[in-house]
C-alpha cells in the first residue's frame, strides 16, 4: 500500500488508546473512557508499540484483541493483503481539488446531487429535512474569533443508504467528517469517510493522522432504519499511534470488517467480526 510508505519516514509515538462508547464523536471524545487493550495469548498489546521492533513483533502475531467499556472483547484476526483484496472494494472517496476555483466548482457539482434539498448561499450551507428543518452550517470560527477554532463546511456526498448528507470539515489544522440526517438534521462527528455494510445496517470509519492534528482508529457505527446513527464501539488515539491508526475500511460480509492498521513501518490486515 502506498500510504504507508508515505509514513515510513516519521517517528514512531507512543499513546494511551481511547476506547468509548457514545452516541456522538463530538460529545465522546470529550468525555472519554481509558481502557486497557487485552492482548491475545499469543499476541503483543499493539497500544505498547514504541519501537521499531516492538511493531515488528507485533506485525509478525496472528492475533491481537481489545476490549471496550462494556467488558466486550473483540478478537482481531491477521489476514493476507490478498485475502483483503478479495473484499468488497467501497470504491474511491469523493474528494476536492487542491485549487481553491475548481474545489467550488466541485463542490457545485455535488450539490446537485441533493435534489436542491442542500445549497450554498456564500459562506453558509443550508440543509432542508424532510421534517421541514433548515440546518445551517456557516464557515468561520467556532469559539468567539480565534483563528484556530475555525471551521468550513463542504458538501460531500448524499448517503440515502443511511439516510445522511456527508459534509468534509477544514479546521484550523486537520479535517473531520460530519453527518446529517436527511430526516431531522442530527449532526454526528466521524473520524473518517463512512464505509457502508452491504445490509446497511452498519458503517465503518477509519483514520491514519501522520500530522497527529486528527483522531487516528477506528469506529464501528450501527444505523437503524428510521433511526441516527449510534457509535457501537471505536478504538482511538490523538496522535500517530502504530496498531490503533487504521484505514481502509471493507465489508467481507455483512457481519465481518476487515481493514488495514498502520504501523508506519509497514501495515497489518485485520478481520474482526461483529
Amino acid at each position: 500500500m502506498t500510504r504507508s510508505r508515505r509514513h515510513r519516514c516519521l517517528l514512531l509515538i507512543g499513546a494511551n488508546a481511547l476506547f468509548v462508547l457514545g452516541c456522538n464523536s463530538r460529545t465522546s471524545s470529550k468525555s472519554t473512557v481509558q481502557e486497557k487493550i487485552v492482548p491475545a495469548t499469543s499476541a503483543i498489546d499493539s497500544s505498547k508499540a514504541e519501537t521499531v521492533r516492538d511493531s515488528l513483533a507485533i506485525l509478525a502475531t496472528a492475533a491481537d484483541t481489545f476490549r471496550v467499556n462494556t467488558g466486550r472483547i473483540f478478537r482481531m484476526e491477521k489476514i493476507s493483503e490478498t485475502q483483503y483484496d478479495k473484499a468488497v472494494n467501497p470504491g474511491k472517496e469523493k474528494g476536492f481539488p487542491a485549487d481553491s476555483t475548481a474545489a467550488v466548482a466541485t463542490e457545485a457539482a455535488y450539490l446537485q446531487t441533493a435534489a436542491g434539498r442542500v445549497w450554498r448561499k456564500a459562506d453558509t450551507l443550508f440543509f432542508k429535512t424532510q421534517q421541514g428543518t433548515i440546518i445551517k452550517l456557516k464557515n468561520g470560527p467556532t469559539y468567539q474569533d480565534a483563528e484556530d477554532s475555525y471551521e468550513g463546511y463542504r458538501f460531500l456526498d448524499r448517503l440515502d443508504p443511511i439516510e445522511q448528507w456527508l459534509v468534509e470539515v477544514g479546521k484550523w489544522e486537520g479535517r473531520y467528517y460530519l453527518l446529517i440526517d436527511q430526516q431531522t438534521g442530527k449532526r454526528t462527528d466521524l473520524i473518517s469517510y463512512p464505509v457502508i455494510s452491504p445490509d446497511r445496517q452498519h458503517f465503518a470509519c477509519a483514520n491514519s493522522s501522520p500530522t497527529g492534528y486528527d483522531l487516528a482508529g477506528i469506529q464501528l457505527w450501527v444505523k437503524p432504519l428510521g433511526s441516527p446513527p449510534k457509535l457501537r464501539w471505536q478504538r482511538i488515539s490523538n496522535s500517530m499511534q502504530p496498531g490503533i491508526s487504521a484505514f481502509g475500511p471493507r465489508w467481507e460480509n455483512d457481519k465481518t470488517l476487515l481493514f488495514c492498521e498502520d504501523f508506519i513501518i509497514a501495515n497489518r490486515y485485520m478481520r474482526i467480526k461483529l
